[in-house]
């Protein structure tokens, strides 16, 4: 069994740059400083970047003779939507109370939705399209790559964060790992000497005060403290509260580390199966569904190693609500293959994007505007 550095590195930290007295990298900042970027939005800044490169190079491969700006364009509509379409289906699908009742948390809380990534990409990728009259099923195809590398890259973050981890493992497992534990809202949790949950809460007061406190928590799952650690003391209720206990870290009991389960099956195999893939199929679009497909499918499988949120529970007390989603993208993904055999392109257009000259405005076949890149 192998603990998170979390729990056995006190200097551990995933902040890669922040502002903290002067600019900071790798370094954990105080509670006056600002991260400005962490592993996680690293990971989306690393898939942006080699969005970028590939499509500046995708010259040869089947992409229309766009310049650089044009293509910079549709990278940064791409993350954008991918960003957008991350935050709001997370708030709505997993957390809608909580950023309900706290509007502020739309921009300083955490919680991301890779389905809502997927989602909010297609929309960024369909207005750029439309703008630049880029044939969108091969737009599509283009976009089927980040799809495995951003995953896998996210995935990373994830288990250095020390989140999203799998499901109660036996301790006998060589890698199975023991990890710090948070709550719905993102909380840390801490338990007192007599074994009970609490949840951390940090506050910035309106004089600009860090407040901190204890409050009663409920969990589950199961659960263990660090004892090996230094207990530290907090006020239980409120920040000015009376009443007071020392607490240690709560950490999991022996999961399964699913975020590198995930890395593995849902991006480096995905990648892999879409390359191969890539040599076989000629119809334009189909290499995005099967994305889709491959994508949902592996996610769906892994999800049974994964613990769901602390909010959220199983439905049918099997299912999480990452499966039923997933089955959702395999169903959209099967769809858009079908469709993609019943309205396949006139053989001239075709033709012409697969040699990268692509005429046509949308899949219709009509001639473009000479006019458009």
């Amino acid at each position: 069994m192998i603990d998170h550095p979390y729990i056995s590195d006190p200097t551990y930290t995933t902040t890669v740059m922040a502002w903290d007295e002067g600019l900071t990298f790798f370094q954990a900042v105080s509670h006056e400083g600002i991260v400005l970027m962490d592993t996680y939005y690293l990971s989306y800044v690393l898939t942006m970047v080699i969005a970028l490169f590939t499509i500046l190079r995708a010259k040869h491969d089947g992409v229309p003779n766009t310049g650089w700006y044009e293509r910079l364009s549709c990278v940064i509509h791409v993350t954008a939507g991918a960003l957008l379409g991350a935050r709001v289906f997370y708030a709505l699908v997993y957390n809608f109370s909580l950023f309900w009742e706290n509007p502020s948390l739309w921009l300083g809380g955490s919680g991301m939705s890779t389905h809502g990534a997927l989602l909010g990409s297609l929309l960024g990728a369909w207005i750029w399209s439309r703008r630049f009259r880029y044939p969108f099923r091969r737009l599509l195809d283009n976009g089927a790559y980040p799809i495995a590398y951003g995953t896998f890259l996210g995935r990373i973050a994830n288990f250095l964060n020390g989140e999203l981890y799998g499901r109660s493992a036996s301790p006998d497992l060589p890698w199975a790992m023991r990890f710090p534990m948070r709550d719905g809202q993102g909380n840390d949790l801490v338990v007192n000497a007599s074994g009970e949950l609490y949840s951390e809460i940090v506050r910035i007061s309106d004089t600009g005060a860090r407040e901190v406190w204890a409050e009663p928590a409920a969990l589950e799952q199961g659960y263990q403290s660090a004892v090996d650690s230094v207990p530290y003391e907090l006020p239980i209720g409120s920040a000015d509260g009376s009443a007071r206990d020392f607490f240690y870290q709560a950490i999991t009991d022996p999961r399964h580390p699913s975020q590198l389960y995930q890395a593995l099956s849902d991006g480096l195999l995905l990648l892999v199966v879409l390359l191969i893939l890539s040599r076989f199929i000629k119809t334009p679009g189909a290499r995005a569904a099967w994305a889709l497909i491959g994508y949902g499918a592996s996610r769906f499988c892994m999800e049974f190693f994964r613990q769901p949120d602390p909010q959220m529970g199983y439905f049918l007390g099997i299912f999480s609500t990452g499966q039923l989603l997933s089955l959702t993208l395999v169903t959209l993904g099967a769809l858009w293959l079908r469709w993609l055999i019943k309205h396949p392109l006139p053989k001239v257009a075709a033709a012409d994007l697969d040699s990268g000259t692509a005429p046509t405005t949308e899949e219709s076949g009509n001639q473009a505007d000479p006019k458009a890149p």
